[in-house]
């Protein structure tokens, strides 16, 4: 008989895969479609985004949409790591693990899936319809430091936040429920992609790889987990120390006050790394302004204004507070505004600003202000590049729209921006060459010319707004007052930009006031001739526009009174020169390598924590270029002690 297997039909053997086929297969799950399920989160946050700022990001350049995916990227690696581990938890076998592992997936859901999709599909959208921004790392680590804020923040949405908790819980339930009927798929799946994919994401964000803080080319959910990411590794992995940046102010009252017997329009026009030698703060001044000259000959000019901080917040906290550079955070969001005081006299209150306001959340600062009217570069548009903002033309005219119809007497501030690197300029007014946008190598000069053509350019928009200005019925009755908020180093002392030191470069800058007929007595201008070359500070700002409202003779009934050590430009200064401090990490913000300084009149100290007080006599060093010993700056040195005690004498 013949052998029974030898006439079996022989049984098709399935097709030999790949060495790499195989290793895929051991790696993704099977169906491959259950990824959709752990990408789910990351899509309903691009869609949500979609719909809540679809135009602003249809204006994002193509690197923006370049950084837009890989931002969101990362976020959308995190949650596949975490559904991809609470689905292996799931499938735990045996009676006790079993119970273990699905205990441990429903506290997953609950503790972290849960909460991160609230608020990252529900609180992100209630922010930044408040803020147009969206919370990141600054906005959740300083608004944590400020005790209150996040309860008064879910006060405020209480009506919002209920119905859209309820629907991002339930969106979360049927994820959960997907995740668990699906998670059979994974059990032959070695763990090495999601492994891989979570640390990826927590390295990211860990070394804030993401654009999250400028543009926000990212998804809600990433901004929300650069954030957490910020929180952990500043407040329990490393102690960052004293907390410095902006959050959302709690400011404390104003006082009641006495209304001036005269009250008129007070403008505040602030500009961006302007120094003072390429703007001619007053005509007939050694100097010559192409087109100021013509529209407001007049002007008086503050010659030697002088930031007590070479850094856009530090800046305007101390100008819109009247506080020094070594205050606080929490005293820095106390303190009131100046739109606050005015609001407090009966003005009419307006803050105007091309400055993009999600960069480092400086948004955030003055979202709770006292400006009754307020836009920033997100509703002026054409915010191209993060760093110079909305097109300066788009901002003054929007003030002169505004002020056109506001109830007198008002108070307003004229945020420019377009002069910050990478200098915008017009293809038609570029006088200066050879000019160029690249950083330089050895060579500045065509670096330097750009700057000295957009700095150009703005002053042609500035000319043509006090055209527009003076055209105003309101005008014979208005003030305004125009100063940069720092300058700019290019190479002088070996740097390039800003915050690097307190060398004439970076903190001297162009002031002047213009007003109408009947704006100024004659005493006050009698005073800002008298004035002209004198040191001028920004703590002296806020006190000249406290005088301008009429109230600097009540500073002692305001809050911090002590603090408010300020001299108004209106009135004669006195022989005696004050000893102020300078540096360039403050309360509102945080510098990695802080330089601080002291100065009186023409004598300066600066020093940091790794080098000692050096003395700056400028009248016989006008380009400091001489450090002498700390001791010949006389009483400064004292000075320096008390309030920088950790810079070495030596």
């Amino acid at each position: 008989m013949s052998d029974p297997s030898s006439t079996a039909p022989t049984r098709p053997q399935p097709p030999r895969l790949s060495s790499k086929l195989r290793l895929a297969r051991r790696l993704l799950p099977d169906p491959l479609w259950v990824v959709t399920l752990f990408i789910a989160p990351t899509i309903v946050a691009v869609v949500t985004d979609l719909l809540i700022r679809g135009p602003v990001i249809a204006q994002m350049r193509p690197i923006d949409w370049m950084n837009y995916v890989g931002s969101t990227s990362i976020a959308c690696s995190f949650w596949v790591a975490v559904l991809w581990a609470l689905a292996r938890l799931s499938l735990l076998d045996g009676p006790r693990w079993r119970r273990v592992g699905m205990a441990l997936y429903a506290s997953g859901f609950l503790l972290v899936v849960a909460p991160i999709a609230l608020l990252s599909d529900g609180g992100q959208p209630l922010y930044y319809e408040v803020f147009r921004s969206y919370m990141t790392r600054d906005t959740l680590r300083l608004g944590l430091a400020m005790q209150g804020t996040v309860a008064a923040w879910l006060s405020d949405w209480s009506w919002r936040v209920v119905p859209i908790s309820f629907a991002v819980l339930a969106g979360v339930s049927a994820l959960a429920w997907a995740v668990r009927r699906t998670a059979p798929a994974v059990r032959q799946a070695l763990p090495v992609l999601p492994i891989a994919l979570f640390l990826l994401a927590v390295i990211t964000l860990a070394k804030d790889a993401v654009e999250t803080r400028a543009h926000q080319a990212a998804s809600p959910d990433t901004c929300l987990l650069h954030g957490i990411m910020g929180l952990v590794r500043d407040k329990w992995l490393f102690d960052k120390g004293v907390p410095r940046g902006v959050t959302v102010r709690q400011p404390l009252p104003v006082p009641p006050l006495d209304a001036p017997a005269r009250r008129r329009n007070v403008l505040l026009i602030l500009t961006e790394s302007v120094r003072a030698d390429v703007l001619c703060s007053q005509r007939g001044a050694g100097c010559s302004a192409r087109f100021l000259d013509d529209v407001i000959p007049d002007r008086l000019g503050l010659l030697r204004m002088t930031t007590q901080s070479p850094s856009t917040f530090s800046a305007c906290m101390m100008i819109w507070t009247g506080l020094g550079p070594d205050a606080d955070m929490r005293t820095c969001h106390q303190a009131p505004f100046l739109w606050e005081v005015a609001r407090a006299l009966g003005y009419d209150t307006a803050y105007i600003s091309a400055q993009n306001p999600r960069y480092q959340d400086f948004g955030a600062y003055t979202t709770v202000s006292g400006a009754v009217t307020r836009v920033t570069g997100v509703e002026l548009g054409g915010m191209e590049q993060a760093h110079l903002g909305a097109p300066d033309e788009r901002a003054t005219a929007r003030l002169v729209d505004w002020a056109r119809n506001a109830h007198e007497p008002w108070f307003a501030v004229l945020h420019l921006s377009n002069t910050h690197w990478p200098y915008r300029t017009a293809p038609e007014l570029q006088p200066y060459a050879p000019h160029s946008d690249e950083v330089p190598g050895d060579d500045v000069t065509p670096y330097w010319n750009q700057y000295r053509n957009s700095v150009l350019l703005q002053e042609r928009t500035l000319a043509q707004f006090y055209e527009s200005l003076e055209a105003l019925p309101s005008w014979d009755r208005t003030m305004t007052l125009f100063l940069s908020d720092h300058g700019e180093q290019f190479r002088e002392h070996g740097r390039l930009y800003h915050i690097n030191d307190m060398f004439e470069e970076e903190v001297r800058v162009p002031a002047f006031v213009a007003a109408g007929s009947s704006a100024l007595s004659d005493d006050e201008r009698a005073a800002l001739r008298a004035n002209r070359d004198r040191r001028i500070y920004s703590q002296d700002v806020n006190a000249t526009l406290l005088d301008a409202l009429g109230v600097l003779d009540q500073r002692s009934r305001m809050p911090f009174a002590d603090r408010l050590t300020g001299r108004s430009a209106l009135r004669p200064l006195g022989a005696r020169e004050p000893i102020v401090v300078m540096s360039t990490t403050t309360g509102v913000w945080q510098d990695q390598d802080p330089v601080y300084g002291v100065m009186r009149g023409e004598a300066k100290l600066m020093g940091d924590e790794a080098h000692p007080w050096a003395c700056y006599l400028l009248p016989g060093d006008p380009a400091e270029r001489r450090a002498r010993p700390a001791q010949a700056c006389g009483p400064l040195l004292a000075a320096a002690r008390q309030a920088f005690p950790w810079v070495p004498t030596k």
